[in-house]
């Protein structure tokens, strides 16, 4: 299955996946082995850069001993979340920065947080030592935040990642849409507040400026999921048709801020395969109706290749 998900993203133009991870495979539960045993051991991954999705929040609530409360925010004044959020960036520098195919901007490897659009406390030194511990191992980390909020802007969060994002385009705070296509003209007032917001703003510790990574997908329905599960609210965001989901990537392009010197720019596809969201771009059988529903085909992915360009990484 990996062999051929890597065939349709380099067919479609897609250059990498971000891969989530949660905890070290010595750890029970964790998926840190499908990564090691499976994806980065893939003959095909030579076509394909990727690098870690780290969920955070999955790390805190999955690791035996850490009691720490989520519920007033990701507080690194905590030591258990300080602490194991440095060590973390030692472990990747050590077991996955020098990997070939790890995607760099300018030698740097990417590292895409998710989880701390409401971090408290001593975030700005928790992100210093962090980088410290990679610098040790011989690496300049390149840090993308999942921090866009519509309701505040928290100039310190923005300032510790060199690149903002969103994982989705309802990002938090932002109002109910009734579809893709309304909720393409909300995404593009909130991106457009937050350049505003980080225009010429520095990189904490750096003299890069901090820039735009914009993240979309191509509808959200949680609620089969949430109908099994619980654990939060019903949200229902459906694409009505493949030119809703145009606007949403049009919106994402145009939005997007140059990335290093080569003058690439990344925008985030959340994401590859998440059918219990239907936050899916890869391919499915198509089947009638395809729109409000998940029977698309390769709409998507055409949608990706039309929009963003169909050249991926030569090797």
């Amino acid at each position: 299955m990996i062999r051929q998900q890597i065939e349709w993203a380099t067919t479609y133009g897609v250059d990498a996946f971000s891969i989530e991870w949660t905890t070290p495979r010595e750890i029970p539960g964790s998926i840190e082995d499908i990564l090691d045993d499976n994806f980065i051991k893939a003959p095909q991954l030579n076509k394909v850069r990727w690098c870690i999705f780290y969920d955070l929040v999955l790390r805190i609530q999955q690791t035996p001993g850490l009691n720490v409360d989520l519920s007033r925010g990701m507080n690194f004044d905590d030591p258990d979340v300080y602490n194991t959020f440095v060590a973390d960036f030692d472990h990747f520098a050590e077991k996955y920065f020098n990997q070939a195919q790890y995607l760099k901007i300018d030698g740097r490897p990417v590292l895409y947080i998710w989880g701390t659009w409401n971090a408290i406390g001593r975030y700005p030194q928790a992100f210093q030592d962090a980088r410290q511990k990679a610098a040790a191992r011989g690496f300049d980390v390149y840090i993308v935040g999942d921090i866009i909020r519509a309701d505040h802007f928290l100039p310190k969060l923005a300032a510790a990642y060199d690149a903002n994002t969103s994982f989705m385009f309802f990002v938090p705070g932002s109002p109910p849409t009734k579809d893709v296509g309304a909720a393409a003209v909300a995404f593009d007032k909130t991106m457009t507040q937050w350049e505003k917001l980080i225009a010429g703003m520095k990189v904490a510790g750096r003299e890069t400026e901090v820039i735009l990574q914009p993240g979309f997908a191509p509808q959200f329905d949680n609620r089969q999921f949430i109908g099994v599960n619980g654990g939060g609210a019903t949200i229902y965001i459906p694409a009505l048709s493949k030119d809703q989901v145009t606007a949403m990537a049009e919106v994402a392009r145009q939005h997007a801020h140059v990335a290093g010197s080569e003058g690439l720019k990344l925008i985030w596809l959340n994401t590859w395969n998440n059918w219990p969201e239907t936050t899916t771009f890869e391919p499915t059988i198509s089947q009638d109706p395809k729109y409000p529903a998940s029977n698309y085909g390769f709409d998507l992915v055409e949608i990706i290749r039309d929009i963003f360009g169909a050249k991926t990484f030569s090797n």
